[in-house]
């Protein structure tokens, strides 16, 4: 996806990509201390929170553009709820608050493995999906659904590793 923006860029479009998630420090909790625990377990509740922030500010920083948010299903859900949390109150929901033209998909595909975190921890995993061919496409449903407006269908799925960012970059650009 970084690709295709560098190169609608090359080719005269304007498009601008943020970081828009918390960077929580992925750490096992049995190794902290319950003081730390708690820090973090504030933080991760008010993550969805200051996730709209950023993508609002970017949308403020360029008002006349349009504005698409790539994030987990459960993060774009405009209405609040989950199964087993009632009260989850989802990124997409805040932004909707802000954004009355707030458009939101639900992403499904075909199978794959996707880079997740679980109880078992954080990589790749497996994802069961749900067969639908093999050609990407969009459904808007009548009225939203679920919290969605649609679904986007995008086939099977592959796990892409994160990118950590080096300390010395400029340095060790230098060197080659």
């Amino acid at each position: 996806m970084i690709e295709l923006m560098r190169r609608l860029n090359k080719q005269g479009g304007d498009v601008r990509i943020i970081a828009m998630d918390l960077d929580l420090p992925d750490v096992d909790p049995k190794l902290i201390t319950p003081k730390e625990l708690e820090r973090l377990e504030a933080l991760e509740k008010g993550r969805d929170r200051a996730m709209a922030e950023a993508v609002l500010a970017a949308r403020r920083g360029f008002p006349k553009s349009n504005v698409v948010v790539l994030a987990g299903n459960v993060h774009t859900k405009l209405s609040k709820g989950l199964p087993g949390d009632t009260k989850y109150t989802p990124m997409g929901w805040h932004i909707a608050q802000a954004v009355s033209d707030a458009i939101s998909l639900n992403v499904e595909f075909l199978g794959g493995d996707a880079w997740v975190a679980t109880e078992k921890g954080v990589g790749p995993t497996r994802m069961k999906g749900i067969d639908r061919g093999n050609d990407p496409f969009i459904e808007v449903f009548p009225k939203p659904r679920d919290g969605y407006h649609g679904m986007f269908y995008v086939a099977k799925i592959s796990a892409a590793h994160p990118v950590h960012a080096q300390k010395d970059r400029g340095e060790s650009d230098q060197k080659k």
